[in-house]
């Protein structure tokens, strides 16, 4: 899995919600996750912007997470409340 769908996965977004978030179309996501084509540092730069700013999912992402040099580690289950 390319870093691109796995900081989708992680953020909970589909291909369609994302390239929203990032002002790009539908097939440029489906393309950066298939290796089709290339992150423009501007796309990264929002990539990482967005997946700050994402309200109960966000985390803090790095442009090497986003070029693959540094893994995109799975979201980390809440912990179980006490008493449940």
């Amino acid at each position: 899995m390319k870093p691109t769908e796995k900081i989708r996965h992680r953020l909970g977004l589909s291909q369609v919600e994302f390239a929203k978030l990032l002002g790009v179309s539908q097939g440029s996501v489906s393309a950066y996750e298939h290796g089709r084509q290339e992150i423009s540092p501007a796309v990264a730069r929002r990539m990482v912007e967005v997946a700050r700013a994402t309200p109960e999912r966000g985390f803090p992402l790095t442009l090497d997470q986003v070029y693959g040099l540094q893994p995109v580690e799975p979201a980390t289950p809440e912990p179980a409340a006490a008493g449940s």
